[in-house]
């Protein structure tokens, strides 16, 4: 069976929030980050296939974002002093209507968990695809639950 885990920050009303509390798919193991560094040890512990990231985006984003690049930086600041620059999404989430694909990054908390769980993934030689999506904070709750399963669903299992 397919392993994938997807995570978001614990804020009960947030939308991502909401979205992962409706996923009933089976292989999905579902995670509610409290803590960076256990949330990235859970992950090495069972090497899932596939890790998805959801964030809100609090912006006036009309759509939702798949994030394609993650920066070594938070704020003004790097994340890892002796890290690289870059990580590219490994997963590459299908065309949908509504979602746009974007390398313009943002230096805050989802950066900051995408940089880290992919560097990891590259230390402990995973094979797991990541992806991590922002989902605006008004965006039709239906409409984003659909836009999210239809991705975990494209997954054969």
């Amino acid at each position: 069976m397919t392993r994938i885990l997807v995570y978001t920050f614990f804020n009960y009303w947030h939308i991502t929030h909401k979205i992962v509390r409706s996923i009933q798919i089976n292989s999905v193991d579902v995670y509610f980050l409290g803590n960076l560094a256990s949330l990235e040890k859970h992950m090495v512990n069972i090497q899932p296939e596939y890790v998805l990231g959801l964030g809100d985006f609090r912006k006036n984003s009309k759509t939702i974002r798949v994030e394609k690049i993650f920066t070594n930086k938070q704020g003004n600041h790097p994340i890892d002093i002796n890290g690289k620059d870059t990580y590219h999404a490994t997963w590459e989430l299908s065309q949908q209507e509504g979602v746009i694909y974007t390398e313009k990054t943002f230096g805050g908390p989802c950066n900051r968990s995408s940089y880290i769980l992919s560097k990891s993934i590259e230390d402990h030689h995973l094979q797991t695809k990541f992806a991590f999506v922002h989902i605006p904070s008004h965006y039709p709750e239906a409409l984003a639950k659909n836009t999210v399963n239809t991705w975990l669903k494209s997954i054969k299992t």
